[in-house]
C-alpha cells in the first residue's frame, strides 16, 4: 500500500514538475532525465579518438563526445559538477561503459580531488563516472587508490606546460593499495580532458607503482578547442 502510495505520489510529482533539459530546460523523457532528445542529438560524439597521451604511460585513451564551450556538453558537464546532479555522471559512465565493455582492467580509478577542494564541492565528480562504468563492465572502483597530495589552482586558462607543471608532484598512490595495483590493468575516470597533463601524471605515478597497464576514460575532450 504504501509502495503504491508512494508510486503515485513520483508519478503525479513528474507530471506536475517534469525534470527538465539541463541545457535548454525542455521536459525530458525518463531514460535521460538530464537532457531531452533534441538537445542530446546535437552532442558531437567522437569517432577517432584523439592520440593526446604518453604512449610510454598510457595504452588507450576514450573520451564520449567533443566539448565545445557555450554548447550543450558544456551545460551538461557544468551540472554535474556544480549543480549536485550527480546521476549525470553515472548515465555518462554507464554510456562509457557499454562502448568499452569489450576491453579488459582490473579496476577503475577516478582522478582524486584535494581533500579542500572535496570538502567545497561535497562530491568528486570522476567518481560518479567511474561508478557508471562499473555498473557495466563489472571493473572495481577504487576510490582510494590515488590520492591527490598537493593542493592546486584550476588547470582553467592554462597552456600545456603550465599545466604539467602545475600537477607535478600533485598526487600518490595510496600505500594500502600498492600491493593491489602492482601487475594490473587499471582505467583511469575524468569528465573532461583537455591536455591531458592530470591524467599523465597520474598515470606516471602508477607505472612507478608497479601498475601493468593503463588506459583512460572521459565524458569529454576538450583539446584542440
Amino acid at each position: 500500500m504504501l509502495r503504491s502510495l508512494n508510486n503515485f505520489l513520483k508519478t503525479l510529482l513528474d507530471f506536475v514538475l517534469p525534470d527538465l533539459c539541463v541545457s535548454c530546460e525542455a521536459p525530458v523523457e525518463k531514460k535521460r532525465r538530464f537532457i531531452c532528445n533534441e538537445c542530446w542529438k546535437k552532442l558531437i560524439m567522437i569517432q577517432n579518438q584523439p592520440e593526446w597521451y604518453d604512449r610510454n604511460l598510457i595504452r588507450s585513451s576514450f573520451s564520449l563526445f567533443e566539448f565545445r564551450e557555450d554548447t550543450e556538453i558544456q551545460k551538461i558537464i557544468h551540472a554535474f559538477k556544480y549543480s549536485g546532479m550527480k546521476s549525470i555522471g553515472i548515465i555518462l559512465g554507464e554510456e562509457i561503459g557499454k562502448l568499452l565493455k569489450e576491453k579488459q582492467a582490473d579496476y577503475i580509478l577516478p582522478v582524486p580531488l584535494h581533500i579542500a577542494k572535496l570538502r567545497e564541492r561535497k562530491y568528486n565528480q570522476s567518481l560518479y563516472i567511474a561508478k557508471g562504468i562499473e555498473k557495466v563492465t563489472g571493473w572495481k572502483v577504487l576510490e582510494e587508490a590515488l590520492k591527490r597530495i598537493n593542493y592546486t589552482k584550476s588547470q582553467t586558462g592554462l597552456n600545456f606546460s603550465e599545466r604539467q607543471k602545475n600537477v607535478s608532484g600533485a598526487f600518490r598512490v595510496n600505500k594500502r593499495y600498492s600491493e593491489l595495483l602492482r601487475g594490473s590493468s587499471v582505467l583511469i575516470t575524468d569528465d573532461v580532458i583537455t591536455t591531458g597533463a592530470t591524467i599523465n601524471e597520474c598515470a606516471k605515478i602508477l607505472k612507478d607503482a608497479g601498475v601493468r597497464e593503463i588506459h583512460t576514460a572521459s565524458c569529454a575532450f576538450a583539446g584542440g578547442n
